[in-house]
């Protein structure tokens, strides 16, 4: 089968194995695989906590929102038979680039019929960080998202909005379009713009890439305000974690089918900003990690 491995600080086709289907375990053929700021820190290993994660968890084909149809079944797995339509998060085991991957059948979910291959894979890492970030607004808040124009970000728009808050959404020139498209009532450019320099407080902030010091963060936050990072530089990670404003993310098949549930009810709608094929590859993932793809990067074999 056809396979984008790591090599190096890069990502290459190259040609593997069919991975069979042990005990407990479900094959797919892959029908689309959505890209994560992780699977490009995977690869070139920054910052520091991607080169680390990748040696530990011993990555070697990347890709985790994975949408196809069964093809084989383990022994001892029931609930699944080939031909049926499943996404799953496999951030455990990865594997997703490719044209089949294998993971435990507890990580799958079945696929409704209204929901296309490529819009389950746009969904559950990056609908599973908006969730968790904005499932618990009650309505009045403001809040700021910066990163807000990449994969999880029009999640958290959309989610945001549907709570009742009022939205400011933050990221390069080229995406202001597609924030505005899901809602944001303030945009804006960070190229041109800081917005710690801003008059406005916010209630909560969801920062995807954090750049800024913790001094510069506290004077955006209105009395009482949140902040909470995804990710970012590495010496600004551990000072957000130690001050417990990491976004702790259990993803997983209970928030893949939450999401699955949201978009069959018309809150949330994925937002794909480039598809391409496995063999194009490499060069959308650097496309995505250069901030140049405004929504979700999916690949397909």
């Amino acid at each position: 089968m056809q396979a984008l491995e790591i090599v190096g600080a890069r990502v290459q086709l190259v040609q593997r194995p069919v991975p069979g289907a042990g005990r407990g375990e479900v094959r797919v053929r892959v029908a689309a695989c959505g890209a994560n700021a992780s699977d490009w820190e995977f690869v070139v290993g920054r910052p520091f906590y991607g080169w680390l994660a990748r040696r530990l968890m011993q990555v070697k084909v990347p890709g985790s929102d994975v949408a196809g149809v069964v093809d084989a079944v383990g022994d001892g797995v029931s609930g699944f038979a080939p031909g049926d339509r499943v996404v799953a998060d496999t951030f455990e085991t990865f594997g997703g680039f490719a044209d089949f991957c294998t993971a435990k059948a507890d990580r799958w979910v079945k696929l409704p019929d209204d929901i296309g291959f490529q819009q389950a894979a746009a969904l559950p890492q990056s609908a599973a960080i908006a969730l968790t970030a904005f499932d618990d607004l009650t309505g009045g808040e403001t809040v700021l998202i910066n990163g807000a124009g990449g994969g999880s970000g029009p999640y958290a728009i959309q989610l945001a909005k549907a709570r009742g808050a009022t939205v400011w959404a933050v990221d390069n020139a080229a995406k202001q379009a597609i924030m505005r498209a899901n809602g944001a009532d303030h945009v804006i450019d960070y190229e041109t713009t800081d917005f710690t320099t801003l008059e406005a407080r916010f209630d909560h902030i969801l920062d995807m890439v954090a750049t800024r010091p913790p001094r510069r963060i506290r004077r955006c936050l209105a009395p009482g305000g949140r902040y909470r990072m995804v990710g970012g530089a590495m010496g600004l990670l551990i000072r957000f974690t130690l001050r417990g404003q990491l976004l702790i993310v259990k993803q997983g098949p209970a928030l893949t089918t939450r999401a699955l549930d949201l978009v069959t009810g018309g809150v949330l709608t994925p937002t794909i900003g480039a598809v391409a094929p496995l063999a194009d590859g490499a060069d959308a993932l650097a496309r995505m990690g250069a901030g140049q793809i405004a929504g979700k990067l999916i690949l397909t074999p």
